[in-house]
């Protein structure tokens, strides 16, 4: 679920594609006017009003108000299960997938974080550690969660925290 800069709200869902409700009207899009799959898992309005769809196995979509273009494998996106997205303060797009970790796109092109980072989110389920969620970002980074939060100790023990 998302507010854009209109006050317009966003809100994906898993079968029925994206919805939008503006003033007392509700749009419902879906693969009818160009969503890859029916199953938004995350939306968000970029810095300059550019709507972003991320669905389950379906990639990204950029929405420019009448159509929508679609980013997966082909593009570079090399897991298209995609399930959260943020912003950074570089306004660069961070896409979270399951079982694929974290990519960034920037300037068109996709770019995957050293594999360093995709090893330290808790491995849940037969994710095998690569599945991100959710995103936070702050003035100091973006910070990715999973399932379970993870602690250091100040023995540098790692723990899971629910």
């Amino acid at each position: 679920m998302y507010s854009d800069m209109d006050g317009d709200l966003w809100v994906g869902t898993s079968t029925d594609g994206l919805l939008r409700f503006k003033d007392a009207a509700i749009r419902m899009y879906t693969t009818a006017d160009g969503l890859p799959a029916n199953y938004a898992m995350a939306v968000l309005s970029s810095h300059d009003g550019t709507l972003w769809v991320g669905s389950n196995c379906g990639g990204i979509s950029r929405f420019d108000g009448q159509s929508f273009k679609t980013y997966k494998e082909p593009e570079g996106l090399l897991n298209s299960c995609v399930w959260s997205m943020a912003e950074d303060s570089n306004h660069d797009l961070w896409i979270g997938t399951w079982g694929g970790g974290i990519f960034r796109f920037r300037d068109g092109h996709f770019t995957q974080p050293a594999r360093t980072l995709r090893c330290l989110v808790w491995w849940w389920k037969g994710c095998h550690g690569n599945c991100i969620r959710s995103f936070e970002t702050s003035s100091t980074g973006l910070l990715a969660r999973h399932f379970e939060m993870l602690s250091a100790t100040p023995g540098h023990t790692v723990s899971k925290r629910n």
